[in-house]
């Protein structure tokens, strides 16, 4: 009887784990953290299928959603919704120069991107990409500044490389 006690007991504990779904034993992501990667991915299948306008517009989303907008330095969201608008209406240099000065406000006395980053023009799709890519594995270490700053830096490379 107690044999059969122990059995009962132990196949309890353990049926649980083998009919647990290998979906469910992944990490659990929290809704804000899905949204930011999904809005990461379309930016990355938008620039990719040539809509670069579009893929800037997901990316200023991003960086809005990291964090409530009054937690940032005075001006960055100002120049972040203005990016944004000048994006929408296809005004690449225009949404460009708002990102200069968002990530001024953000990181005073900031370098901008060296020449190596910089690149040639074959160069910059991929530097684009690796910048996003960078971006997502911030997010994944909780490292939302870096992450923005990632962000902001792909964006800068869609205008003139001053």
């Amino acid at each position: 009887m107690k044999k059969c006690l122990i059995f009962c007991l132990v196949f309890a504990l353990i049926l649980p784990l083998l009919s647990r779904n290998p979906a469910q034993a992944q990490e659990k992501i929290s809704p804000l953290a899905q949204t930011v990667k999904n809005k990461m991915a379309a930016a990355v299948d938008n620039y990719k299928e040539g809509r670069i306008t579009e893929g800037a517009i997901l990316l200023l989303d991003v960086v809005k959603l990291v964090r409530p907008e009054s937690s940032w330095p005075a001006g960055f969201i100002q120049n972040i919704n203005s990016s944004r608008e000048a994006f929408k209406e296809e005004k690449i240099t225009g949404g460009v120069a708002y990102v200069k000065t968002a990530i001024g406000i953000l990181k005073p006395g900031y370098s901008m991107l060296t020449a190596q980053e910089k690149g040639g023009i074959a160069n910059i799709a991929q530097t684009v990409l690796s910048k996003i890519q960078s971006a997502g594995e911030y997010f994944k270490t909780g490292k939302a500044d870096e992450a923005v700053v990632c962000i902001l830096e792909s964006l800068l490379l869609l205008g003139p490389l001053d």
